[in-house]
């Protein structure tokens, strides 16, 4: 068994990660890529926890396909793509999730008669449209573009000259306000 310290490339380090040595490369790689890929994930989520969730995941994964994995050139950018790729998919899932419950909202508020603990649909139309009002203008435009036109987020952000991203952050963000103002006033 070969001593590991923290001089250990990290070559070395993935190397053994399939030898018996495998817990203690595992430790040394955890703790000199933890931070840093923690930050790539919060600046995108803005999540404490989904931010640390992503991180947990790509070492999880690592750790289940450590004996599979090729050594590759660059372990940084590797474990770097890993969380980028983990965060798309997170930002994908949020606005999934974001737009089935608004829907659901919509839904159950048409539905449901009110017992005087909900929002009647227009009582609920009007929260929804003094959100999208007090939107800054670039994410209310973008939003409008999205729900009222109907328009993808690459047809929006070919319209617009914006970055595909950029287009799904300030739908999920516009999303996310309009949940939190609807919560709030469901209490």
């Amino acid at each position: 068994m070969t001593a590991l310290s923290n001089a250990s490339t990290d070559h070395d380090l993935f190397r053994q990660l399939g030898t018996g040595d495998s817990l203690a490369a595992f430790d040394l790689l955890f703790e000199r890529y933890w931070k840093k890929l923690y930050a790539i994930a919060y600046v995108r989520l803005k999540s404490d926890q989904e931010a640390q969730d992503c991180v947990q995941e790509v070492f999880v994964n690592l750790w289940a396909k450590k004996g599979d994995i090729v050594t590759p050139l660059s372990i940084q950018a590797y474990l770097f793509t890993a969380v980028r790729n983990k965060v798309y998919n997170q930002l994908h899932a949020r606005q999934i999730r974001d737009k089935h419950y608004i829907q659901y909202l919509k839904e159950v508020s048409s539905v449901q008669p009110n017992f005087g603990g909900g929002l009647e649909e227009e009582e609920l139309n009007v929260i929804i449209e003094a959100e999208i009002a007090g939107m800054p203008d670039q994410m209310r435009k973008i939003y409008m573009l999205s729900r009222d036109e109907n328009l993808s987020g690459v047809e929006i952000a070919g319209m617009l000259n914006l970055s595909h991203q950029t287009v799904r952050n300030q739908i999920s963000t516009a999303l996310k306000r309009i949940r939190e103002r609807i919560a709030y006033y469901q209490l």
